[in-house]
């Protein structure tokens, strides 16, 4: 059994898969997250009458997001991949959000008028972009918002091909003081 995890934004999304959807939960937060998290994760796994020992793989979304959103993720992660009974691997929230499209751009707020954008063109990703609100150039984006429902199946595509790492690392949109 798999689980994938999302804490980087305003939004918990937990996803518990082997190869096809097993269950879901996607809860908005209002940046929270540190508060809530493990009663969230907690009642998920209860709910599925699943240990969490018995997760073979931990996927975590590493952002682009929120410094503390991201942490809250990330820290569970070390601390699973310190204890070496799982395996876990992290997933870029752009990604998540463009998913099997075959050509789309993905777009994360970077706060004071910037962007994170990531293009996917030909089933192909490019580098994530940080631009200027200014350079948008369409209407077209995928969001959070707009992608919420497809965001657990977004998860299987990316891990069936693998397109995820073994590398815990970030990329926050405001960095720590």
């Amino acid at each position: 059994m798999n689980l994938f995890v999302d804490t980087s934004n305003s939004y918990i999304i937990l996803v518990l898969f082997h190869n096809e959807l097993v269950d879901k939960k996607i809860i908005e937060t209002n940046k929270n997250q540190s508060e809530i998290f493990f009663n969230v994760l907690d009642s998920f796994l209860v709910n599925n009458n699943i240990d969490i020992n018995n997760i073979d793989k931990f996927y975590f979304a590493c952002g682009p997001g929120s410094f503390t959103g991201i942490r809250v993720g990330l820290t569970f992660a070390k601390a699973l991949a310190c204890s070496n009974k799982n395996k876990v691997y992290t997933i870029s929230s752009l990604d998540m959000l463009l998913g099997d499209v075959q050509n789309g751009i993905a777009l994360i707020d970077a706060r004071g008028n910037k962007y994170y954008v990531r293009k996917k063109e030909d089933n192909i990703f490019k580098e994530i972009e940080l631009i200027n609100k200014d350079d948008l150039v369409n209407d077209n984006y995928i969001t959070y918002d707009s992608s919420l429902d497809n965001i657990p199946n977004n998860i299987i595509y990316l891990v069936n091909n693998n397109y995820y790492s073994d590398n815990i690392e970030s990329l926050y949109v405001k960095a720590a003081f």
